[in-house]
Formats: structure tokens, sequence, C-alpha cells
């Protein structure tokens, strides 16, 4: 180039590289985040899966990748499409259909279908498109899609068999009631395991761009096609243009929206649609449906629409004659009610509480005991924890579960493995009744509804027992039932040891490496794994004794484990921790042995002298990661130097804050929370997350940074060190020091043999500190529930009650710009409320019918507050 006559690239050189005229035939397309259908109204949020159409003469011009967000402050526009073709237009035509129908940006809505409309209009190929072309009688837009206009209360994609298998802290998830989502698929003629709509309590209205079958089943609830009420089991027909809605479900707890063909433009992550809102994965952006949501429907879906036939499955036949609000629910013992679990004082080294355990496996079903209260865990619940576990809904029932709504009761009847297998064979021998009459043409007089009546059998949770033996050096070795797709295995007492986690990890390798049949998931914790499978494949007898036979067959097992080290920043005097205490003894609880300083506490509860000491300890020697689970690849780590494991209970109740890397202590276990979340273990410190949802970071394979039996060297940085590092992790820049090794049984037991003394002589310092910790922790945690109780008996009916209130939420990423409306104003349907700003257009939030009349309650958010899609602008007086 010529800068002024300063000198540069010769003119001559410039112009031998101009080509003498234009060569070919080029098109370019803009992608924009935005909704046709809502006359292009922007759409900011997650990007969950993009992945563009390659080949010869195309270019696409972007800065989105998978897990990007799109910002509510910037224009759109996310892409640049730029096909080129040598010999002709129609060509360059079919180049660009083609990326714009194959390419997948998935996440929040965006104008593909639009675009290839344009191209594939005949106008446009012909070269027919002036100015004026899209508004012209040569282009009609149709777009195939669902616009949400409500998401009723609760209101989330998903499929089977979702992530089941998946592990490392991704929950199974999927439809609560399995057999209802089932049905829905099979009556409008899709494959079984097809995307659905989970409703929750109170339905969705949708608006249907375009023709579509649907059906609604499960939860009993009024449904209308533009105010027409329908039924319910029935295939339906919205024609385009038309809403369906769903009002409260009035028994039950779950409806099923199922519609042909799905929801093609959902992405699957990890192998599933099905939405996990604890961590934000799958479905819609990872929640539930929004206002302003839209869902491309199947391309076929006017086709089908065309070819609909009406069909209705008698009422006699029907699931919901089975809901109600008092329920008894089949349950199997296991995997901890029994002696070693439920007699004891409190959790020895997993906790002060009889409740608290080291980390155990989780069973789907179990009764999972936080501290004196119980809770069930559905399918997107922890993988494991701290916590035990008695008692377990049996598979054959989840279904029925899933229908339990708030208030109802549920009374537990114990019943065998024979018997839960009884149940579950019914259930299928029913859907398949349904299956034939809907796709086969069978009398629905041979669908027989559901038995669901068992007789009340008992099975010992120890299913099979290995005792220990001195001179091989084994400990003793549990088989324990959990359900009847479950089975839990401990080895030894409640306590932490490398080598018993390394003679399990052989297990856990054999297990995965699919020559037991009928596996689905296994899952290694610090002493002991759970093996679920599948109980239509293997019975419970035939998967016990090859875990017998593989333990059998594995003996002792000390060949070394391949382990990575890995070199991870701590910072050690961390503010977001000391918040986190602050904020806790302020709104929850003043005083506890652990308050004010966590790492006093642990210092103390551990004989160590000085807070400093057992603060850098950390930094001393290696963490190894003895299991990868509870949720988003938490990783569970214990010392390899025994003088160091410290002992720490938990936090009760829990804190309602936990900053994203923080480094924490329960029992033995040291743990990196991967997420912002709610915890329980004592604060140490804070590091780098060990989780990236869409593995875009370097040197994540996987969601999960970590496999078992890696480990994680501490070094210490400061404030501004720490700073810089969690900037280029978060950016992208981060890359981890990682060495390749192997974790050697046989040498380190060898190191443990040789500070055997030392060890004997830390452990009972410890034991006797501990001891004294629990001591004062009960006392201060008893003189906390009285003063609890006391204020609550002088508040009486007095205490603050706000009453219900109706929501009026922000549809997507904004910002308040006006609110239009005071404390104590009516509204009318339809005023505007309030106005926020996204990508610079305004977007007016409306009160809708069931707002009309009522009053403003409270302003939430004032102008300048920045809001996520579902967060409250104002309430209305209910």
């Amino acid at each position: 180039m010529q800068a002024r006559g300063k000198g540069g690239l010769d003119f001559a050189a410039l112009s031998a590289l101009q080509k003498s005229e234009p060569t070919g035939f080029a098109i370019e397309a803009r992608v924009y985040a935005e909704v046709p259908s809502r006359n292009f109204a922007p759409s900011p949020g997650l990007l969950q899966h993009v992945e563009w159409y390659q080949a010869e003469g195309v270019r696409v011009d972007t800065w989105i990748q998978s897990g990007t967000n799109i910002s509510p402050f910037y224009d759109p526009m996310i892409a640049k499409v730029i096909v080129w073709d040598r010999n002709s237009h129609d060509q360059a035509t079919e180049k660009m259909l083609a990326t714009l129908t194959q390419s997948k940006v998935q996440g929040c809505p965006t104008n593909f279908q639009y675009l290839a409309s344009i191209v594939g209009s005949e106008a446009f190929k012909i070269g027919d498109t002036t100015t004026a072309f899209l508004t012209s009688d040569h282009f009609k837009f149709s777009p195939m899609t669902v616009d949400v206009i409500s998401g009723g209360a609760y209101t989330t994609v998903q499929d089977l068999p979702a992530r089941r298998g998946v592990g490392n802290g991704v929950p199974e998830s999927g439809p609560m009631d399995p057999v209802s989502y089932r049905l829905g698929n099979i009556i409008v003629g899709n494959d079984e395991n097809v995307e659905a709509l989970e409703v929750t309590l109170v339905g969705p209205e949708l608006l249907f761009h375009a023709p579509a079958v649907v059906a609604v089943t499960g939860g009993v609830v009024d449904v209308t096609i533009d105010g027409e009420k329908v039924d319910m089991y029935s295939r339906l027909l919205v024609p385009a243009g038309k809403k369906l809605k769903l009002g409260m479900v009035s028994s039950g707890c779950r409806s099923y929206i199922a519609i042909r063909g799905g929801f093609p433009a959902v992405p699957s992550y990890l192998g599933s649609k099905s939405t996990t809102t604890t961590l934000k994965l799958g479905g819609v952006q990872g929640r539930h449906l929004l206002p302003n949501d839209s869902l491309d429907l199947d391309p076929r879906t006017e086709q089908w629409s065309q070819e609909y036939q009406p069909i209705n499955i008698p009422k006699s036949s029907r699931l919901d004659n089975l809901w109600k609000n008092k329920w008894e629910l089949y349950v199997m013992p296991g995997p901890h009610d029994e002696p070693e679990f439920t007699t004891e004082e409190d959790g020895g080294e997993g906790g002060s509480h009889p409740a608290n355990v080291i980390d155990e496996p989780y069973s789907y079903g179990g009764l999972n005991w936080n501290g004196d209260d119980p809770v069930v865990l559905p399918v997107d619940a922890p993988m494991a924890g701290g916590l035990a576990t008695t008692t377990t809904i049996v598979r054959a029932d989840f279904w029925r579960l899933g229908q339990c709504r708030p208030g109802d009761s549920i009374k537990f009847k114990r019943i065998s493995w024979d018997s839960a297998t009884t149940l579950r064979r019914r259930t299928e021998d029913y859907i398949s009744q349904v299956q034939a009459f809907v796709k086969n043409g069978k009398s629905s007089a041979e669908i027989v509804p559901i038995n669901v009546d068992l007789s009340e059998d008992w099975d010992e949770t120890i299913l099979h027992q290995i005792p220990a033996h001195d001179t091989k050096k084994t400990v003793e070795i549990k088989y324990r039932q959990a359900g009847d797709c479950h089975i839990h295995v401990t080895y030894g007492p409640m306590t932490a040891s490398a080598l018993t986690r390394a003679h399990i990890q052989h297990r856990l390798n054999g297990l995965n490496s699919g020559d037991v049949k009928g596996v689905v998931a296994v899952i290694g914790c610090a002493r002991s794994y759970c093996v679920q499978f599948d109980s239509l494949r293997t019975t419970q007898k035939d998967m016990l004794r090859r875990l017998i036979d593989l333990e059998e067959s594995l003996g002792s097992s000390p060949q070394p484990l391949p382990s990575r080290i890995f070199k991870f920043p701590i910072l050690l005097d961390d503010p977001l921790s000391k918040k986190a205490v602050t904020d806790y003894m302020e709104t929850v609880r003043d005083s506890a042995v652990y308050l004010p300083d966590n790492m006093d506490y642990i210092a103390k509860a551990n004989g160590v002298s000085d807070r400093d000491t057992a603060a850098k300890s950390i930094v001393a020697c290696p963490q190894l990661v003895v299991e990868v689970s509870f949720l988003a690849g938490t990783p569970l780590m214990l010392p390899l130097d025994p003088r160091l494991v410290y002992v720490a209970q938990k936090y009760n109740p829990v804190r309602a804050f936990t900053a994203e890397g923080t480094v924490g202590l329960g029992g033995p276990l040291v743990v990196i929370y991967p997420l912002e979340s709610p915890g329980g273990y004592q604060l140490w410190g804070r590091t780098l997350s060990t989780w990236d949802p869409h593995a875009a970071k370097p040197q994540f394979e996987h969601p999960w940074l970590l496999r078992e039996f890696d480990q994680i060297q501490f070094y210490e940085v400061s404030q501004e060190e720490f700073d810089e590092c969690f900037e280029a992790f978060k950016t992208g820049r981060m890359t981890f020091e990682i060495e390749e090794t192997t974790f050697d049984p046989v040498a380190y037991g060898r190191f443990l043999d040789s500070i055997s003394a030392e060890t004997e002589e830390f452990v009972k310092k410890r034991n006797l500190a501990s001891e004294a910790a629990t001591e004062e922790e009960n006392r201060l945690v008893h003189a906390w529930r009285e003063k609890q109780a006391q204020v609550a008996a002088e508040n009486g009916d007095d205490g603050d009650s706000e009453g219900e209130a109706i929501n009026v939420i922000a549809p997507m990423t904004s910002s308040v710009w006006k609110v239009l409306v005071n404390v104590g104003d009516n509204v009318k349907d339809g005023q505007v409320l309030a106005i926020l700003e996204a990508m610079k257009m305004e977007i007016a939030v409306r009160a809708d019918a069931s707002m009309d009349g009522k009053a403003v309650k409270k302003l939430v958010s004032p102008p300048g507050t920045i809001l996520d899609p579902g967060q409250v602008v104002m309430t209305l007086t209910a």
C-alpha cells in the first residue's frame, strides 16, 4: 500500500493482483438473533449448540460458538454467511440453502427459517428481488414455529432415555411421569422417546404459526384450542394461527404436551434434549419456557396435518383414573437402612449428624435424609453426596411419584424385587396395548388399565456379605439393594482410604468395559460404588452374582491406575468466602462451632496449632480425585498424605451462597464447587472451576475437566494473581500445567507403612479435637433451635406475611428503561406496565387478562436494573 508518498508496495505490483473482472456468483446472508414471527423482535440468550455447514465455496464470518450468550446491548447480527460458485447462480443458491438448512445454531431463536424461505423462493431463483420483494405477492413467509405466549408455572422440554449413564455429575433427568409422556408420543404418532413438553401445575399458552398434531396426557387439566375445550388423551389438530392453552392441573401434578415431530431445533446435549434446570442444561436455554420463547416445528408438520385422523383413548383406560391425593407408593429397602447407618449417634468422619456419611452414591427414588428431614431424590437429583439414603421408591412406580403434588400425602409400602418387576411389566403391557390400539387399530376393549395393587413383601437390605480377611488384608464388603434398579457395594468401615478407593476403581473399570450385561450407569465414591441396571434386561440376582464374580476374579488388584497431576491456583484469603460467612451469620445462624471463621474451626477441630498452618496444608501434598459426581462434575478429593487428612462437619442449615471455584471441606473430603450454588462444606479458599458445560475451554475434552484418580496440586497465589488466572479462565485463555503419571497402590502402601506411627498419633489427636468440636456444636445448635422456636412463638401470626402476589416478569435478557405505573395503581388488560430495552429495541411489558383490575403491589426492579429471562419486574395483588 502507498501512504501519501511515504513508500510501500509498488502500484504495478498491486495492479497485477487485481482481477480484470469479477468471476463466479456470490450470495451473502446475514444471520440475526431475532424472531421473524414477532416482527423480528431481538432474541438475546444462550446459544447452546453451534455447528456450521462446511463445503467448498462456503464461508462463515462469525464470533459465536457453543455456549455464547447473545447480549441485549448490541446489534443482534451473529454471522455473515457467504457462498460462491464459479459456474452458476443456481449452484450458489443451492449452497446457500444447504448452509441455512443444515447449519445448527440452536438456543435463542434466529432468522434461519426466514433466510431459507427467501433463498428458496422462485422469485429469488430468477433474480426478481427488488427492495420491495419481501412485502410483495412474490414472497410469503410462513414460519414453522410455536410462540410461547405464557410458559405456565414450570414447563420444560423432556425426552427419554434422557442422560441415563452419562454420569460425572450430570443427572439422568427426563420426564417425572414417563408413562404419561410416552402415551402422548404414541397418540400423535411419534416414537415414544421423542421430546415433549412437561407441564407442572399450571399450563402454558402456545400460538401455532403452522398446523400441528398434538396430544395432552397426564395430570387432569382443561385444554382449549382457541377457547374451545378439547379432550385429553386424544389426537388433536391445532390449525395455523390458533392457540393451544392448558389451565391449572386439577388432579395429579404434571401434564404432557406431545407434538408430532417434536422440536427439531432444540439441541441435543450429551445425547438428550431433556432440561436440567439445576445446571441450566438442555431444553430451551437450560430453563423452563418463558413468554416470547419460540420453538421450531418439524418441516413435515403441514403434511402430517393434512393426513390427520382423530383418535381417542377411552376414559376407562386412562391413567388419570389413578390420580389421588393420598398415595401408596411401593418401595424397597436400602441402601442405608441397617444398623451401621441407623443406630450411630453421629456420622463419624462424615459429620456430626447421624444422617451424615462419607460421600455415598445416590439411587434415584431414594429417601435422602437432610438432617432430620427426608426428601425423595428425583431423576435430576445429585448422583452422590454425604447424606444417608434409606428406602428407595421402585423404578416401576416413578410415574405415580411424578403425579404427587404439594399437599398430598404419601404412604410407603414395601415390596420385593419380584413384585417390583411385576409392576413394571404390567406398565409395559399397558403401553403396548395403547400402541396396538393407535397404530394397528386394535379394539379399545383390549386396553387393560394398569393394576397397581401388590401385596406387601419384605427383603433385607444386605443382599450378600464378604467378611474381612486379616491374612489377605481385605476389608468387609456388603452388597446392598437400593430399589429395584440399583445395587450398592460398600467396603470396610466408614472411613476414607486411597487404597480402598483404588481397589474400587479396578471394579469400576471392569463394569465400564461393557462386559457386564444390563449395566446402565456406575458411580464410584470414597469407599463404595453403585451399579444402576435395567431390570427388564437382567435380574437383581444375576447382577449380584456378576458383581461378586467380578470381585473374586480381580482379587487384590495392585496394578497402577492412570493419573494426571493438575496444577491449580488457590486463594486462601478469599473475600467472597468471607462475605458468604458474614451473610450466613446475618441471615441464617449467628452462632456455630465453625463461626465466625471456618479455618479457625478446621484447625481447632483437627488439633492443629493455628489457622495458617491448617490453611497452608492444602498446598503441601497432592489431592487425589476419588470421585467426579454430585452435580456438574464436582471433584471430591482426599489428601494423599494421611497426616493432612482433616475432618469437618457440615453447615447446619446450609449456606445460600457459595462462589464458583470455592474449595471446601466436608468430612475428610476436599471439594471444588463447580458453580455458584448453596453449600454445606467448610470454606477453605477459592480456585478455578472444573466445569465448562460446552467444553469450549482449553483442555476440556468433556464438560467435566477431571477423571477419577487425577490429582490436584494447589499452589498459593495472591488476590491480584488469582484475578488474572480467573479472567484468563473465563475468557478461554487459561491452560493448566498437567503431568501424566500413575497412581501405584503398592508404592503408596509402602509410603503409608513408613509414616504409620506419625499417622496414628495424628489421628488420635484429631479424633479427640473433633469429638470436642462436635460436642460444642451440639450445644450451640440446640441453643439456636430453642431461640428459633421462641422467636416463632413470640411472632405468632403477626410475622411478615405479604400473601400471594402475581409476578410480572421479564420475557428476555434486558434492562429496565421505564416503569410506567406506581404502587397502588390498578392495571388493565393490555396496559403497558414497563418498557425494557434490549439490542437497541424497546420491549413493552403488558398486563394480560389475568392481571386485569389488579393493583400494583411492589416495584421490584427500578430503571437500570439488568434482568435475566423470568426475573420479576413488579408484583400485583393476587
